[in-house]
């Protein structure tokens, strides 16, 4: 399909591709179904990360899930990542907590050592 009536067509160039497919494209979707996409993104990270905290500030979301993600044996990177904020965010609220930097065991299974 071409571009027109795509639900991604900026006009020069295509949102996903970055640039005009000559003949069919791959990005190609209706309002619909590009909602039905962003849907599926959002359960798809929140199954990989287990958590999704679309707004707030880092600290609102430390606030919220710190705790419960340095419990299960994450590092700050680790956190960070599922959060969506940056590591030394993380180490610092880490710190200010006065907890040990997380690290993984021998066999790597998440558990906390001390």
């Amino acid at each position: 399909m071409g571009c027109k009536g795509c639900f991604y067509d900026l006009g020069d160039e295509c949102q996903i591709m970055r640039h005009k497919e000559i003949g069919g494209c791959s990005a190609y979707a209706t309002t619909e179904e590009a909602i039905q996409r962003e849907k599926a993104i959002e359960a798809y990270k929140e199954y990989c990360y287990g958590v999704t905290i679309k707004t707030g500030t880092p600290r609102q979301k430390l606030d919220a899930e710190f705790m419960k993600l340095y419990e299960l044996g994450l590092r700050d990177i680790e956190i960070g990542t599922r959060l969506q904020i940056s590591p030394s965010t993380v180490g610092y609220y880490r710190r200010d907590s006065n907890l040990p930097l997380n690290k993984k065991n021998a066999h790597g299974n998440g558990q906390i050592k001390k």
